[in-house]
C-alpha cells in the first residue's frame, strides 16, 4: 500500500513512489483524454489510450484532434491502429453494383504497372526517395543508381568490411521505430483498415491483390546471394527489416504493387481517407524503381528491366530468350520462375541436349531440365 514499483536485489531495493495521479476507462485499463493517465511527482507524465500507451503529442489532445496529423503526418503502423480509432470513421461494408464493375479495371491496371518494361526515370525516383526519408524523419540519404540488381550486389560484395558496409549503421533504439522501411506500405494499410469493414477488405483484397509476385526475381535464386554473415537472404517483404539485425535490407517493388489495386481502388474509388503524401511517394516508387536497398544513410535502385517475360502463372519465364533484359544489355534467363544458367536459357527447351542433363550437378535445376523435356515429349 505504501509502495509502487520495487526492484528488490540481494543487497539493494530500489523503491518508486507511487503516481500522485492515474486515470482509468471503465475496463480498468489506463486511459483519459487530453491529460496524463499516469502523474509522478518528479513531473513524469505517461499518456496511454484504452491501455495503449501513446506519445504526449496524441495524449495532450482530445481524440477529435488527432484527425490531420494522423491522416497526414503520422507513419507508425504499431501507433495507427490505437489511434485511428479514436477518429471514429464511417465504416465502409459493402459495395454498389457500379463499384464492383470497377475492380477488374484496377486490378488490370495495376497488373499493368508490374509488367511495365518502360525505362526508369531517375529524377523522379530521387524526389520520391527523398520525400520517403522525410516522411519518416531520417536525413536525405545518399542515392546510387544502378543499372541491373547484378551490378548493386557486386558493389555491397566489395565492402566486406563491417566498418565499410553501407549497410551497417544501426540505428539507436531511439530511432529503430522510424527505421522501417515498409512503414510507408503500413501506414495506408492500417488507414484503410479504420474505414473498411474486415469482411469487405478480406474479399476486396482476394479480388484486388495479386498473388503471383514474380517468382524468379527473388533475390537468393536469379542474383545468387546466399545465406552469410553478411548478406542473409530477406524474410518475405512485409517482415523484411530494415536496421534490426539484417545486414542486407532489399524491397522489391513488384511486391508493393501488388498491394496497389487495392490502395488505388479504394482511395479514388471509395473515397477512404489516406495520407496522400504517402500514397505518392509509393506510386513513384512503385513505378520508377526495380529491385531496392534502403539503408539509413545510402538507397541503392536498381533500374527496371526494359522486357519482362511472365507465364500464365505471373512467373518469369523466357523459353530461348531473357525472361529479364536490361538497358545495359544484362539478362536474366527463367524457367517458370527458376533462374537458368545461360547455356539452357538462350536456347529453346526442344533443344537442351541429354548430355547436359549428366553433366548437371545442383539437383533442383536438373529437375527442372527433366520435367520441361517431359513436358515438351508430350
Amino acid at each position: 500500500m505504501n509502495c509502487g514499483w520495487i526492484f528488490p536485489y540481494k543487497r539493494i531495493c530500489f523503491v518508486c513512489e507511487r503516481p500522485l495521479n492515474m486515470g482509468f476507462d471503465e475496463l480498468g485499463q489506463p486511459h483519459t483524454e487530453a491529460q496524463p493517465a499516469i502523474e509522478f511527482i518528479d513531473g513524469l507524465k505517461l499518456y496511454a489510450y484504452h491501455g495503449e500507451a501513446i506519445p504526449a503529442c496524441y495524449g495532450a489532445i482530445r481524440p477529435e484532434q488527432w484527425r490531420q496529423q494522423l491522416l497526414h503526418q503520422e507513419v507508425n503502423p504499431q501507433l495507427l491502429p490505437i489511434l485511428l480509432k479514436g477518429l471514429q470513421f464511417n465504416s465502409i461494408g459493402q459495395l454498389t453494383s457500379e463499384q464492383e464493375a470497377l475492380i477488374p479495371v484496377y486490378r488490370e491496371k495495376w497488373q499493368a504497372l508490374r509488367l511495365s518494361s518502360k525505362p526508369t526515370n531517375r529524377q523522379a525516383a530521387t524526389e520520391a526517395i527523398k520525400a520517403a526519408y522525410e516522411l519518416l524523419n531520417l536525413p536525405e540519404p545518399d542515392i546510387l543508381f544502378f543499372s541491373n540488381p547484378d551490378t548493386a550486389i557486386e558493389y555491397l560484395k566489395k565492402h566486406p568490411d563491417r566498418k565499410q558496409h553501407p549497410a551497417i549503421k544501426q540505428p539507436s533504439k531511439h530511432q529503430r521505430t522510424k527505421l522501417f522501411w515498409h512503414y510507408l506500405l503500413m501506414c495506408l494499410i492500417r488507414q484503410l483498415e479504420a474505414q473498411l469493414e474486415v469482411q469487405l477488405y478480406e474479399d476486396l483484397g482476394k479480388q484486388l491483390i495479386s498473388s503471383n509476385p514474380w517468382q524468379g526475381f527473388d533475390l537468393g535464386r536469379p542474383f545468387g546471394v546466399q545465406l552469410g554473415r553478411f548478406f542473409p537472404i530477406s524474410p518475405p517483404f512485409l517482415r523484411r527489416l530494415w536496421g534490426e539485425g539484417y545486414d542486407l535490407a532489399v524491397a522489391q517493388p513488384d511486391a508493393w504493387a501488388t498491394r496497389g489495386a487495392l490502395f488505388d481502388f479504394c482511395f479514388m474509388v471509395l473515397g477512404c481517407l489516406h495520407n496522400l503524401k504517402v500514397w505518392q511517394v509509393f506510386q513513384v516508387i512503385t513505378q520508377e524503381c526495380g529491385l531496392i536497398f534502403p539503408y539509413e544513410d545510402k538507397f541503392i535502385v536498381c533500374d527496371r528491366p526494359i522486357k519482362i517475360l511472365v507465364d500464365s502463372q505471373g512467373r518469369l519465364h523466357g523459353e530461348g530468350e531473357p525472361a529479364l533484359l536490361f538497358a545495359d544489355g544484362s539478362r536474366v534467363y527463367v524457367h517458370h520462375g527458376v533462374r537458368l544458367p545461360e547455356k539452357y536459357g538462350a536456347v529453346h527447351p526442344q533443344e537442351w541436349q541429354t548430355q547436359w542433363l549428366l553433366e548437371e550437378t545442383n539437383a533442383e535445376l536438373k529437375q527442372v531440365l527433366i520435367q520441361s523435356i517431359n513436358n515438351t515429349n508430350n
